[in-house]
């Protein structure tokens, strides 16, 4: 604001920044508006974190820290729109909770919750910093590899594999943690639809599932019938 040069004003045309300070700093109103700055400050660092926190509710999922379905997809086809324009390779792993059901009904769902989050925690840390997993439904769950082919991404997926049997082997729990999967990768079905590749990695989760059905369950003891 414009301030006129007067006898009343003469300590705020001192050439001296810290003589200044002082003497503004010595007003009534400095310490008002240094509260008022610091209350507005805190409100608006309240609104970010509520926010963020708000955002991150609808794009990741409570239990497993994977990306939402809505958020991962969004995600997904950026990176895959990304793909086509810079010939890179992406792979989709489609996966499905084996047993979830039986743990459920002989168990109760805070074990089957346990399985799926532990599941997913385990491929969390055994995955790159550039890929992701997105719970696409119940017991559902898309890891998405980019820059690998499907070869490759089965190396991955035998890196997971390998630490769930580990925890099988040396974890005491009442349940087994088993996954079924299928994968496909973008330079094998050159120029397929998104949703095709989903419906075709599916399938081939689903023909691994009728395999593993035969010879297992998810109980470690289950009951004799």
């Amino acid at each position: 604001s414009w301030i006129p040069k007067d006898k009343s004003n003469t300590f705020l045309y001192y050439n001296d920044v810290a003589h200044l300070f002082s003497n503004v700093a010595t007003q009534m109103i400095f310490p008002m508006l240094l509260v008022l700055t610091l209350i507005v400050a805190y409100l608006s660092s309240l609104g970010i974190r509520y926010y963020q926190k708000i955002h991150r509710r609808a794009d990741f999922d409570t239990l497993t820290q994977a990306h939402s379905r809505e958020g991962g997809l969004v995600r997904l086809q950026s990176l895959f729109s990304a793909a086509k324009a810079s010939r890179f390779a992406v792979s989709l792993c489609f996966i499905d909770v084996n047993g979830l059901k039986e743990i459920n009904d002989q168990l109760g769902h805070a074990y089957g919750d346990e399985m799926i989050k532990t599941a997913i925690s385990i491929m969390h840390a055994e995955i790159r910093q550039n890929d992701f997993v997105i719970r696409y439904g119940g017991d559902e769950f898309i890891l998405v590899l980019p820059y690998i082919d499907a070869v490759h991404a089965e190396s991955v997926w035998k890196r997971i594999t390998d630490k769930l049997d580990e925890v099988n082997e040396k974890e005491n729990r009442s349940y087994l943690i088993s996954l079924s999967h299928g994968i496909v990768d973008n330079y094998v079905y050159d120029g397929c639809p998104l949703e095709e590749m989903f419906s075709l990695a599916d399938q081939k989760m689903y023909a691994e599932k009728q395999i593993i059905k035969k010879n297992f369950s998810s109980l470690r003891n289950p009951p004799k019938t």
